[in-house]
């Protein structure tokens, strides 16, 4: 069996990460009859930013790849590629595979592509043909479109893709089932708060981190939305209230994005009066990324402002580009999928979507390209290249 996707994890963890890890593939391997499940890696040194005491620090820390294996969650001449849940309006959906999925999904009702009837459901399943051809699937039906005897390996096996994403990157959030019930803008107030007290941790700078009593923002949140008679919430400002209703705001009034299914599910979740404790963490992060567009607009006015570069399909050899960023895109029909952010001499952004490469941050590098498109994201121009290599 081949590997299906290769995670990079803190070596630190590895110990804590391991046994949710052995959960997970139990849960996977529960109602099917192919194993699936991981394996370690080696371990590399790189350097990264851990917080201490909610502060950045760059040091040289150790990592591990954790490769996972088995048959990637395939049907026939089907792939299996998100879950979708129904909703009174616009749908969340949960994007197991990291691919684009078709609009229609966003406002999907109650309809099953397989039989053609209409009845109420809950959810959907999305799959892709070899042509790429996208249809949603009813519970019901999963056993008769797959031919698999349990309809359950299907979601296992594919959740454990992207549970195991969510283990090793903590960047991601997913959205299980259960939980209390709480105001949406209690929670945006909060996190407004928190952030201003004590800035922006996500999950991934927690787990870096080398304070064991490093908070991630959403947990803060959760324990002001749960106070004792010795623990009480945090002071909330007019300030942290403006931001909220700022956030919110935004968010409904914000139209669908064509390929970004984390900002269309904050869409759908601040058109909600109240939301569910699972969904508390995507929702602190509404806040951060209002913040973060107020940055990048500040950034915007005094920086060089980003062109095009060159034509599409044609070949440019030896340009200096310097590294800005990785991003992880999660598990695709090819692996692993990243996006690398650079700039030239002249500041154009160009962006290479690939799978894992090396690369140190502010370094620059002469690389060869192909020019593969010209896009437009938040008002900046970027050139999307492919076939790079660093001479």
């Amino acid at each position: 069996m081949d590997d299906i996707a290769t995670f990079t994890v803190p070596a630190l963890n590895l110990s804590t990460l391991t046994k949710r890890l052995d959960k997970l593939s139990r849960k996977a391997n529960k109602y099917g009859t192919a194993p699936i499940g991981y394996s370690i890696g080696d371990r590399v040194v790189k350097e990264t930013t851990v917080y201490i005491d909610n502060k950045p620090r760059k040091i040289d820390a150790e990592f591990v790849n954790v490769d996972v294996w088995g048959d990637a969650p395939k049907y026939g001449n089907h792939t299996f590629l998100a879950r979708v849940e129904l909703l009174d309006g616009e749908n969340i959906v949960n994007n197991i595979a990291g691919v684009t999925l078709d609009a229609r999904f966003r406002m999907m009702v109650s309809e099953c592509d397989h039989c053609g009837h209409k009845r109420n459901r809950n959810d959907v399943y999305v799959f892709a043909d070899e042509n790429g051809k996208q249809i949603a699937v009813g519970r019901t039906c999963l056993r008769d479109f797959t031919g698999c005897d349990n309809p359950l390996e299907i979601v296992n096996r594919a959740t454990f893709l992207s549970d195991i994403k969510t283990a090793c990157d903590e960047e991601s959030f997913s959205f299980s089932s259960g939980g209390f019930g709480y105001v949406i803008s209690d929670v945006l107030e909060y996190a407004a708060a928190n952030i201003r007290a004590h800035g922006w941790l996500s999950k991934a700078m927690a787990m870096n981190s080398y304070d064991d009593n490093t908070m991630t923002t959403a947990d803060r949140v959760i324990m002001d939305l749960n106070p004792t008679a010795k623990r009480k919430p945090i002071e909330v400002t007019e300030t942290d209230i403006d931001l909220a209703n700022k956030t919110k705001e935004y968010f409904q009034k914000l139209d669908m994005q064509s390929d970004n299914d984390y900002i269309n599910n904050l869409r759908v979740i601040c058109k909600m009066g109240n939301i569910q404790f699972n969904k508390v963490a995507i929702l602190v992060s509404a806040i951060n990324v209002i913040i973060r567009n107020k940055q990048d607009a500040i950034k915007k006015q005094s920086a060089p402002v980003s062109e095009y570069v060159g034509n599409v399909k044609e070949r440019m050899k030896g340009i200096e580009l310097t590294f800005n960023r990785e991003i992880s895109l999660g598990a695709g029909l090819y692996g692993e999928q990243y996006l690398y952010s650079f700039t030239d001499n002249n500041n154009n952004q160009l962006n290479w979507f690939t799978t894992k490469r090396e690369f140190n941050i502010g370094e620059t590098y002469p690389m060869d390209f192909t020019i593969k498109g010209h896009k437009e994201y938040r008002g900046i121009k970027q050139t999307i290249i492919t076939r790079a290599s660093v001479k």
